[in-house]
């Protein structure tokens, strides 16, 4: 569903939302103007946090809005939330703890760690009545300062 010309938001539940929230996410990105690389990391960073959502929600929502510096992308579930955000976006760190690397092979177990490098902004909250709200973001053209993360 369309909310206005530049905010988009949908809604998602199973494993089939994933690649066709990757590929809209790309072509809204490749049509606001960011190169091919930059719209396949938006779209990356959205799979992996529509993947995550599934995982551990059963769904959510998000949204896809073309903002004045760039492109934003927020997801919401009403999942468990994360006990302690600053260990998950460690590489190898999946539903609460580091995985054995005989394990690391089973999923990604990166996807919070992905969605910090592939993104500009990236901005990670549990939500006060249950689940989680991250919102990340990509400038068209990076800043100075580099990266920048709020947990």
């Amino acid at each position: 569903m369309m909310v206005d010309q530049n905010l988009q938001e949908y809604k998602f539940s199973g494993e089939h939302d994933v690649v066709w929230a990757r590929m809209h996410a790309i072509k809204l990105a490749e049509a606001a103007g960011f190169s091919k690389q930059a719209s396949w990391s938006i779209g990356t960073a959205l799979s992996e946090l529509v993947t995550n959502s599934i995982k551990f929600a059963q769904g959510g929502s998000f949204t896809l809005r073309v903002i004045k510096e760039g492109f934003e992308i927020k997801v919401e579930d009403d999942g468990p939330g994360i006990e302690n955000i600053e260990e998950a976006i460690v590489d190898g760190f999946s539903e609460g703890r580091l995985l054995d690397i005989g394990e690391r092979g089973r999923g990604l177990g990166s996807g919070l760690g992905a969605v910090y490098r592939l993104m500009d902004e990236v901005t990670i909250e549990n939500k006060e009545s249950g689940g989680l709200s991250v919102r990340a973001v990509k400038y068209l053209k990076k800043s100075k300062e580099g990266r920048k993360a709020t947990l």
